[in-house]
């Protein structure tokens, strides 16, 4: 059974209520772990993170899990000893982990309750069909979780698929976008230049090299010689793949795309994609996917809500995000032909770009706000702080 949040309760009670100590468990380095402690402290709540990785902000009380030995398996399992004394020391009122393997399994053996695990989809995908040792780990987060946290309701069908019963634990809701950031810009001019952003960092998980394929074919074989393909050819010290970004390159080379791409360094900070989005047309995603469960990227949604048109691959999740030629352009997946026919569509359609464009940011304002959806996540929180004292109370 799927627990629906009540969109119909109004947010100022909250304001009168206490404020939580909350106690986070995931990758800080990450984005939108970062976006969402982040949000909590604004809130004025007491907010615990647990990680190995530093960040700082305002009032946030981070609990760093440092390497002891410089031995991987060995600080593994360090870490799991020592971030159990941290987090039962902690006392929190609930304890949420963004992730299941690793940060799941760190949260569900401190004991603390309530727990609430939030699967990212590879951690219930890729990571849990290649491991034995991940399947037991993701079964016993599962079981020892108070609350599942999903994005979509893909999502909880892996989680069916995965745990069976979720015995009501399950609730849907996708946090989103900031509505207020990533929004329609005033483009500069670009020499009537259409301008296509893959923001992937160069992974081969990712398959970011697609995105050359596709262009060579849109450049070369199409002749459209009026683009700029902007994408990432080097990742950070956490995502570098030295061997996959020469790849990348000689590619470039090969296909003479050099005069028509632009490059960046993937960066790991809040809002970095907004600068790229201001000024491009398209966006286009090449991560393909097999198994239902994981939603569309984040990094899509935030071009949906900045009025760009979306092309995004026929991953089994994406029909509740993109109507295709309503609000985005679907293509065959792991295909560079389909890719650059999406592409070359939209270079010489302006008016359908800009008809996909506004249609996907009324999906995300209508669905998909960010300080809307957060409103509800802290009205959850509240709810199940108040359920588990009735519980212990009773």
């Amino acid at each position: 059974m799927v627990v629906k949040l009540n969109k119909s309760l109004f947010y100022n009670r909250m304001n009168k209520r206490r404020k939580l100590k909350l106690c986070f468990i995931g990758d800080i380095s990450s984005v939108h772990c970062k976006r969402w402690a982040n949000y909590f402290v604004d809130k004025g709540h007491e907010v615990h993170f647990v990680d190995d990785h530093h960040y700082s902000y305002k009032n946030l009380k981070l609990h760093y899990l440092k390497n002891y030995t410089r031995i991987k398996a060995i600080d593994y399992f360090i870490r799991l000893i020592v971030a159990t004394h941290v987090i039962r020391k902690i006392k929190p009122d609930l304890v949420h982990s963004q992730q299941i393997t690793y940060h799941g399994f760190l949260g569900a053996l401190s004991n603390i309750q309530p727990f609430i695990i939030t699967p990212w989809g590879s951690d219930i995908l890729s990571v849990y069909e290649g491991s034995l040792v991940y399947k037991y780990i993701t079964k016993y987060v599962l079981h020892r979780a108070d609350f599942i946290h999903i994005i979509d309701r893909d999502g909880i069908k892996r989680v069916i698929y995965i745990y069976k019963n979720t015995k009501k634990k399950a609730f849907i809701l996708n946090e989103g976008v900031d509505t207020k950031i990533y929004k329609k810009w005033e483009k500069t001019k670009a020499k009537n230049k259409v301008r296509i952003l893959s923001i992937r960092a160069p992974l081969e998980s990712y398959n970011t090299i697609l995105f050359v394929e596709a262009l060579n074919i849109v450049v070369n074989e199409y002749e459209y010689k009026n683009i700029e393909g902007i994408m990432c050819n080097r990742g950070d010290h956490i995502t570098r793949y030295p061997y996959y970004e020469e790849k990348i390159m000689k590619l470039v080379d090969r296909y003479g795309l050099r005069e028509y791409m632009r490059f960046f360094r993937y960066v790991r900070k809040i809002n970095y994609s907004q600068k790229f989005m201001k000024n491009a047309d398209i966006y286009v995603d090449t991560m393909s996917r097999n198994i239902v469960g994981q939603g569309t990227g984040k990094t899509a949604l935030e071009a949906m809500s900045s009025e760009l048109s979306v092309v995004l691959p026929d991953n089994p999740d994406i029909k509740p995000y993109i109507k295709n030629m309503n609000n985005g352009i679907i293509y065959k997946k792991n295909n560079a032909r389909s890719l650059a026919n999406a592409i070359a569509i939209l270079i010489k359609d302006d008016k359908l770009r800009k008809k996909l464009g506004k249609n996907a940011r009324r999906l995300i304002l209508e669905n998909l706000d960010w300080n809307k959806n957060m409103k509800l996540m802290e009205q959850k929180y509240y709810e199940i702080v108040r359920s588990e004292s009735t519980r212990l109370n009773s």
